[in-house]
């Protein structure tokens, strides 16, 4: 019976397209190498969800949060917390907004993933979209029209599905104080900080000098040989406590 459902689990994914063969086209991701599996074998049984029991894993994402931060020049006092990638990161950025913050609207250019409305839907927070040129630009007419006077909150893309663009914070940011802020930075997380490291590094410095309440993250599988899933999101130190749950 046993060997039944083993070889029916394996003959299912014979008519899949195969990395390999190079029919796989757009899902952003890539077979890992011999060496990641035997990790992720290795690992297979421990809980990241328990780490006062596998203390190993804590150890392993403190390096890895650590690494990331480094990579994306993001201060001492952000803190990182491992998703399954681009989307769960997308809703716990907007429900950290809702709880701490009191976001009741997000604004997004429509260029963005849809995982973003998905988000603001399971969470109840009303949803818009601002208007962009073709150049992916957004339209600051558009975007004043539509933003509220408060408790609204915005979510700009790093790496465009379609085309990688990047939605610069600066073009709506301006003139708008406390207006809190996700970086959807799925794919562009690690491409956008080595293709142009100098946009990149003004952009967070003047989200960091203007004091502005961010949230930033990153997919790991969306790059050669990595895991799948495996993202991470980092939010201040200071919003985190809702992302924790105490189940006593």
């Amino acid at each position: 019976m046993f060997e039944e459902i083993l070889s029916l689990i394996f003959s299912s994914s014979f008519e899949d397209p195969k990395h390999e063969s190079g029919e796989v086209l757009g899902s952003m991701t890539t077979p890992p190498p011999p060496e990641v599996l035997k990790v992720v074998n290795h690992f297979i049984s421990k809980n990241l969800g328990d780490p006062s029991l596998f203390r190993s894993l804590q150890i392993i994402t403190e390096k890895l949060e650590n690494i990331t931060k480094e990579i994306l020049h993001l201060p001492q006092d952000m803190k990182g917390i491992v998703t399954s990638g681009g989307t769960e990161s997308n809703i716990l950025a907007l429900f950290l907004f809702r709880e701490t913050l009191g976001t009741k609207k997000v604004l997004f250019p429509d260029t963005a993933h849809y995982s973003i409305s998905k988000a603001a839907k399971i969470l109840s927070i009303e949803s818009e979209k601002i208007s962009t040129y073709h150049s992916g630009k957004i339209s600051p007419t558009d975007f004043k029209k539509k933003f509220p006077s408060t408790n609204a909150a915005i979510v700009l893309t790093m790496g465009t599905t379609e085309l990688g663009g990047v939605d610069d914070p600066r073009d709506v940011i301006d003139n708008l104080e406390g207006v809190p802020l996700h970086i959807d930075a799925a794919f562009g997380g690690f491409t956008f900080p080595f293709i142009n490291p100098e946009k990149y590094l003004s952009i967070i410095s003047y989200l960091l000098k203007r004091d502005i309440e961010f949230t930033i993250s990153v997919d790991f599988h969306k790059f050669l040989g990595a895991p799948i899933p495996s993202g991470m999101i980092f939010v201040p130190k200071e919003l985190v406590d809702p992302l924790y749950f105490n189940g006593w």
